[in-house]
């Protein structure tokens, strides 16, 4: 799981318990001048082919660094309904995309 804390200025993920061992971070601090998009994870939504590093195991975990054509992933998942995608610009990532407790709340802070 992963906390997210808001100021005006950042997006700051915090990746909890065992996932920083799977995932290889332990927080993430995002300009929310970077973020041109927060919405829930549709289910078809599937992390890029190439990890390095990180964790996968299907529809259980994924957590790292995932990489695709033209992009960098961060993934933190062990796809649960409250999951948010970050499409991002001008940041270390293209995508975020991480498990979190109110997710729609967030969502709604961030629009």
């Amino acid at each position: 799981m992963n906390t997210v804390n808001i100021t005006d200025e950042t997006v700051e993920i915090e990746v909890e318990g065992f996932d920083k061992l799977w995932s290889f971070k332990g927080k993430l601090t995002i300009p929310r001048k970077s973020i041109n998009k927060v919405y829930l994870r549709p289910k078809e939504l599937k992390p890029p082919w190439l990890r390095a590093p990180g964790t996968y195991l299907p529809k259980v975990i994924a957590a790292g660094t995932y990489y695709g054509p033209g992009r960098k992933e961060f993934w933190n998942t062990h796809f649960r309904e409250d999951c948010l995608v970050f499409d991002l610009t001008d940041f270390d990532y293209t995508r975020v995309v991480v498990d979190v407790k109110g997710a729609q709340e967030i969502i709604d802070k961030l629009s």
